[in-house]
């Protein structure tokens, strides 16, 4: 019958019980609360919640609100490569194209590493990273105009022109790319240039759509 109560141990201080509408399962140091829209786990000190998990996701201390829901948590690998945005690269050959990710709700963290052993100078255009594993949240305006969402940096830089190692790097995220942009000695920012080969490797963290 809903409200009575099981109780289970030696002191009897494991409880369960239905109410009519949520299960209950407590005992001195907290409880779970069950029922079809969500599963509350509380404080027992102070009878406070302190997480839920609901439709929504991961909600924390009470909170009801989906916006501020944990809602994914995933890692995996990806495969980068090099291309260009004006006209695609051809023939390009590469020894390594290893990437991985760490994704926290909409935050994503990419690692690369990519070397390219001949092709590098085929294409025109602005030289990008492909194939970012999420689709990256994106402003309203174009090219670099807006800054895109995500700081790219980078340590091996092989592959790039020389001007990205000595003035700064200045690329950006957009969509599903890494576009590849550098200052010059006049402090400002230019498209990238690749060699024909050259290693690139970094780190970019970003908002996903």
């Amino acid at each position: 019958d809903d409200n009575n109560t099981i109780k289970i141990g030696d002191s009897q201080d494991l409880q369960i019980y239905h109410d009519g509408s949520k299960s209950h399962l407590k005992n001195s140091t907290g409880a779970i609360e069950y029922s079809s829209a969500d599963h509350k786990f509380f404080n027992a000190a102070n009878n406070s919640e302190y997480a839920r998990i609901d439709a929504n996701g991961i909600k924390f201390n009470g909170d009801s609100a989906a916006a501020n829901a944990l809602d994914d948590y995933e890692e995996g690998t990806w495969s980068p490569a090099i291309d260009k945005n004006a006209s695609s690269m051809s023939g390009v050959s590469y020894t390594d194209t290893s990437g991985t990710y760490t994704k926290v709700g909409r935050l994503v963290t990419v690692w690369f590493d990519i070397t390219v052993t001949g092709g590098g100078t085929s294409g025109s255009g602005t030289p990008y990273i492909t194939q970012l594993p999420f689709v990256a949240l994106y402003g309203s305006g174009s090219g670099n105009q807006n800054g895109g969402y995500g700081a790219p940096q980078f340590r091996d830089m092989t592959l790039t022109h020389g001007d990205m190692r000595t003035y700064g790097n200045s690329s950006y995220i957009a969509n599903s790319q890494i576009y590849l942009q550098h200052f010059n000695s006049s402090a400002s920012t230019v498209a990238s240039s690749l060699n024909g080969s050259g290693r690139i490797t970094g780190q970019a963290t970003y908002f996903a759509t």
